[in-house]
């Protein structure tokens, strides 16, 4: 393994650890939590909001928030 093949697998590892710890934190909001990027694609919708739209939050990701 050459040093920069180790330096993206390290890259990975903490995006990986970066985005569950993300995850965690605005799942644990009690209120929910809607991020849409600049043209209202959604790119991130917590649990607490997908149960109160009735809809799984994964499967919003990458719609547009008006759907």
């Amino acid at each position: 393994m050459t040093s920069l093949e180790g330096l993206t697998l390290f890259s990975q590892q903490q995006m990986g650890y970066q985005l569950e710890l993300f995850n965690g934190i605005f799942d644990g909001f009690p209120t929910g939590c809607l991020i849409t990027d600049a043209n209202g694609i959604i790119l991130f919708i917590n649990k607490p909001y997908g149960r109160f739209l009735e809809v799984d939050p994964d499967a919003c990701v990458g719609r547009h928030c008006t759907e």
